[in-house]
């Protein structure tokens, strides 16, 4: 099942990138950045297993077997709010291992970086 977690943080981007890149390496995830540069307020990251062999040419040779995506957007209230995608929001194929890792770096991650549920009530 497709989800889409969304979070929020007072940390700033910069801040929280060092827990980001050990709770992703602590799970053999690569982080691929996705945009041209960084501006230091959004960042869209895949989140990739990597794998001996080039999975997707379209992707210019991607190396990792897609297992989720992380979007981060820094609000004028100085507040981030990380919206975390699941592996079926971004491969029609992705396994039951695949979704496992996901949950487990979403679990540390929001841990990690005190990333709290936005009140919708």
């Amino acid at each position: 099942m497709s989800t889409r977690d969304v979070y929020l943080t007072d940390l700033t981007l910069d801040e929280a990138w060092p827990a980001l890149e050990a709770v992703a390496a602590r799970h053999g995830l690569h982080l691929d950045f996705l945009m041209r540069r960084w501006n230091g307020r959004f960042a869209t990251f895949n989140l990739g297993r990597p794998t001996d062999k080039t999975v997707d040419v379209r992707a210019g040779g991607r190396t990792y077997r897609l297992v989720g995506r992380l979007k981060a957007n820094t609000q004028p209230t100085g507040r981030v709010v990380w919206v975390l995608s699941s592996p079926t929001s971004c491969d029609p194929n992705a396994t039951a291992e695949d979704e496992a890792l996901f949950a487990a770096f979403r679990t540390e991650l929001t841990e990690a970086l005190g990333l709290e549920r936005p009140n919708t009530e």
